[in-house]
């Protein structure tokens, strides 16, 4: 009973198999029986009969559930328990079968009040002791190994609980009960504060307070303190280490400084239901787990693993926006431009969540502008442009209230073992393979393309990896969707993000330049034109037409060349304009259908659009000013002459037309039968013969096919 008791109590509990119960119960048998173990099979087998025969029950206390089928000697008939003690069979230890003392004390005092109930209701006393004692030997034999000690036992229990009425171990009731005079505050507190100040070690601590007594004036009393509370090496008195302990760790953080203490301070938590995509944005820079190569000024390559600015809408949790820079650090150009990239395609957010340092605090832009351009605005000329447009930042204070944080763990996580992988912590992480190839790249003994990805196959393999973390399914906040699924599935159709106008374009520019919008080619190129490095840029269209010989201010961003916005001289009713392209030099002989032609058809309209206000303005004030004459009113016969040479007249025009018309067909004809230069157009037979020698080519290609 003793060792199958305990693996029956928990048959049912779901956290733990038959098996694993089944050889508990087997190591049981080992122990109780001298070393001599049940077979597996034949445990497995008396469990199956215990449970069969307790029918439901569940009393495995019943010494019959575990005896054999034909026993050999004669067992008492067990005792048909009274309803009295249905209250003891429903008592459940925390170790089926071995109860700790605790759990004893309690149930022989409930055994107590059982017995004292049977006594109210006119049982005789020995046979109130006598029910109970049958009971206590078959249901709870972990109390004594005999009879005669389980009645001695519950005797000498009962005898306390009547005369005290308290507990019946008075160990029991003194447990946890300090007898050792308490230690003085003042010299806890010394102790916790040299403690924590020296590297958070008790024994340190003590053993310096004891080298600087003199020096620092103790008290004899607390220097006899410290002696007695002090053992070898670095053994500290318990109740001493217990009473400082807990807050020399507690005040090590604020010794530490500001990150322990955040890592110390309890998080909140966060509520992400009534959060919609592109309600919020957040984005922090990363040093990825890779080196690749970038040109030096030296001739050779550098190896560098950069930064990358990850742009990540906080409710789906889908990467938005990347920026790649090779360099250790990056500047707030490349902050904005980023920027730039997620509302270009995907809207203004409500909300920009970023941490402090450059993100924040910011004012200079580190990049030096072209010449003749100026910085567009500083950091916080930007936010103020933002916030008017109802766009509001928001500055984490600590690194795990950001979302980015986790994402670009998830990213980093996908690039382990990738090609020139160094680990995210170098030091410890990097492969044996990788810095040995360093070095040969460093001493210029093998080249980059050999081990690294150069910046352009790097940026090809970021995006792969970026587009299989936004592809792949989380869970947690997602509940099972991918950050491109829930990023849908969570997007505002009634209230949307707005799209980026010219209202906010030159809040995003880089570079500003006063321009003249130049009106005739003889005073330059019409439009606005201007030449970065060896490339030249133009732009003119409908928007810029009523501008024309006025001078205005010209946003420019480098990441986005085909549209600039021009504002006033008061950097106000912004508008935007497209890039004039150059076209192909026979575009219009090319099919309609195809790109040259309808890249040709664009710029045309640019060119039309440009001119479209001066035109209008031309024909309103034509037709104002434009003077008046008296018409003539001739009479019938010289009305009558005019139709009939009007008649003529149209009718020779026609027939020019036709002849024009009838040569430019006969020269096309003759042109794709290779005959051009023998045909005369002018001759009246030339049109009938091509079309004759024409069909004849068709008839014999049908042949032929």
């Amino acid at each position: 009973m003793q060792a199958l008791q305990p693996a029956l109590e928990r048959w049912d509990h779901p956290g733990v198999t038959h098996a694993e119960l089944e050889r508990g119960a087997v190591m049981a048998t080992e122990r109780l029986f001298a070393g001599e173990a049940y077979s597996a099979r034949h445990v497995r087998r008396m469990i199956a009969e215990a449970i069969f025969r307790d029918a439901g029950r569940r009393q495995w206390g019943r010494v019959e559930l575990y005896l054999e089928k034909n026993p050999s000697c004669t067992v008492p008939a067990a005792l048909r328990a009274s309803p009295a003690f249905d209250d003891l069979l429903e008592v459940r230890f925390r170790t089926p079968g071995r109860p700790n003392a605790q759990e004893q004390e309690n149930f022989l005092r409930q055994a107590w009040r059982v017995e004292q109930g049977l006594l109210l209701r006119g049982v005789a006393p020995k046979k109130a002791r006598a029910d109970l004692n049958q009971f206590l030997w078959e249901r709870a034999a972990w109390l004594s190994d005999s009879r005669d000690g389980l009645t001695a036992k519950v005797a000498r229990k009962f005898r306390t609980l009547e005369r005290e009425g308290t507990s019946l171990d008075g160990r029991a009731a003194s447990a946890g009960i300090s007898r050792s005079p308490e230690i003085p505050q003042a010299y806890k507190d010394r102790v916790i504060w040299t403690a924590a100040t020296r590297g958070g070690r008790v024994a340190q601590g003590i053993d310096d307070l004891l080298a600087e007594a003199e020096q620092q004036g103790l008290p004899a009393e607390f220097v006899e303190f410290l002696i007695t509370m002090r053992g070898p090496g670095s053994e500290v008195n318990r109740r001493l280490m217990a009473a400082v302990k807990p807050e020399v760790e507690m005040l090590r953080a604020y010794i530490l400084g500001k990150k322990a203490i955040d890592d110390a301070t309890a998080p909140l938590r966060r509520c992400y239901g009534k959060l919609r995509s592109m309600q919020c944005v957040t984005a922090d820079d990363f040093t990825l787990n890779a080196y690749f190569s970038v040109p030096d000024c030296k001739g050779w390559f550098t190896l560098t693993r950069g930064q990358v600015l990850l742009f990540v809408d906080v409710r789906s949790r889908k990467i938005i926006g990347r920026a790649l820079i090779p360099d250790r650090n990056y500047d707030s150009l490349q902050i904005r431009t980023g920027m730039n990239v997620v509302c270009r395609e995907y809207g203004i957010p409500s909300a920009w969540y970023f941490e402090r340092g450059i993100w924040k605090r910011s004012k200079v832009i580190k990049g030096t502008a072209p010449i003749g351009w100026s910085q567009a605005r500083s950091s916080e000329e930007c936010q103020f442009g933002w916030e008017n447009l109802g766009s509001e930042f928001i500055h984490a204070k600590r690194a795990r209230s950001k979302v980015v944080e986790l994402v670009g763990g998830l990213l980093q996580n996908l690039m382990d073992g990738c090609r020139g992988a160094c680990g995210r912590d170098e030091r410890r992480d990097c492969p044996e393979e990788t810095k040995r190839a360093k070095l040969a790249v460093e001493a210029r003994r093998e080249h980059p393309d050999k081990y690294f990805d150069t910046f352009d196959q790097w940026e090809k393999r970021l995006d792969y990896f970026i587009d299989r973390y936004n592809s792949r399914k989380q869970g947690g906040l997602l509940k099972g969707m991918s950050p491109d699924k829930a990023f849908i599935a969570h997007w505002p159709h009634d209230d949307g993000p707005t799209r980026l106008n010219p209202a906010c374009w030159h809040l995003g520019a880089h570079y500003v330049r006063e321009l003249e919008v130049v009106n005739d080619s003889r005073d330059g190129t019409p439009g606005i034109t201007f030449q970065l490095g060896k490339q030249e840029f133009a732009y003119f269209d409908a928007s810029l037409s009523p501008l024309r010989a006025r001078k205005v201010l010209a946003w420019f961003d480098p990441e986005l060349p085909d549209l600039i916005a021009v504002t006033g001289l008061d950097a106000r009713n912004p508008i935007l304009v497209e890039r004039s392209n150059p076209v192909d030099f026979l575009a219009s002989l090319q099919p309609r259908d195809s790109a040259v032609a309808e890249h040709y058809r664009g710029e045309l309209a640019k060119q039309n659009g440009f001119n479209a206000y001066p035109k209008a303005r031309f024909k309103a004030l034509k037709s104002q000013f434009e003077p008046t004459f008296r018409d003539v009113i001739p009479n019938h016969r010289h009305a009558a002459l005019a139709a009939d040479l009007k008649r003529g007249r149209d009718g020779h025009a026609a027939a020019q037309r036709n002849g024009l018309t009838r040569q430019h067909a006969i020269k096309k004809r003759a042109a794709r039968l290779g005959i051009a230069g023998v045909v005369d157009q002018a001759d009246p037979h030339a049109d009938e013969g091509t079309r004759m020698m024409e069909q004849a080519a068709r008839e014999m290609e049908g042949d032929e096919v």
